[in-house]
């Protein structure tokens, strides 16, 4: 059963880990965030028919996970959640072996492939958590921008349409070099790089100041 021990220890080896190598662990933790932010920014963006990573660069991931406070509580939730998972199963393997084996596709609890299985299904089912639960995130975002749209209403003067004056979005999105606007009539999205396009930007309401629109006011 020496490999059954070994995935009981699991969380006691990671917290060592931690304490022994607290700038590797951090970085790493840091890592999987931007990966989070990247998978949550991916799939609010994709829902208003735009690719993020046709126009973010390495620095707009980089901030990411400290866009939206949603990020930090999903992996505190998710950190939780994993801990909470993997005592019910160990409980599980103690008090039922019989169902934990054919749970398990007939592997016998303790040998290399049950660990092997085990520690699969544990990053399959991260995967599948984040990707849901990022998809669940897009589809609250948007519908929560469409039903509030004052609230991240901007005034946009661009050089390549002077005769329009100042025109009305919704600010949907910011990265370094472009704005992510959608008209508000129809949703249509219009991305604008900030250099040589924008003349001016200036906000209209609170919430879309907050999202620091880099132009200047006028």
């Amino acid at each position: 059963m020496k490999e059954n021990s070994e995935i009981d220890e699991l969380p006691a080896k990671i917290l060592k880990f931690i304490f022994r190598e607290p700038s590797l662990a951090l970085t790493l933790s840091y890592l999987v965030l931007i990966i989070i932010g990247m998978v949550f920014s991916y799939a609010y963006y994709l829902s208003w028919g735009i690719d993020v990573f046709q126009y973010a660069t390495i620095s707009d991931f980089i901030v990411a996970p400290f866009k939206d406070t949603i990020v930090f509580l999903f992996a505190i939730i998710s950190i939780l959640l994993s801990w909470l998972v993997f005592e019910f199963s160990k409980k599980m393997d103690r008090k039922f072996p019989k169902l934990t084996k054919i749970m398990w596709f007939g592997v016998e609890p303790g040998t290399s492939a049950y660990r092997n299985i085990y520690l699969s299904s544990l990053v399959f089912g991260f995967l599948s958590y984040m990707s849901l639960c990022s998809e669940i995130f897009a589809s609250w975002k948007y519908c929560r921008m469409l039903k509030s749209k004052e609230n991240y209403a901007v005034e946009v003067l661009l050089h390549s349409q002077p005769e329009n004056g100042w025109v009305r979005f919704i600010q949907i999105g910011q990265l370094e070099n472009f704005s992510l606007l959608a008209y508000p009539e129809n949703n249509n999205v219009m991305v604008v790089p900030l250099e040589g396009n924008v003349a001016a930007i200036r906000f209209v309401s609170k919430a879309s100041e907050n999202l620091n629109l880099k132009s200047s006011k006028q």
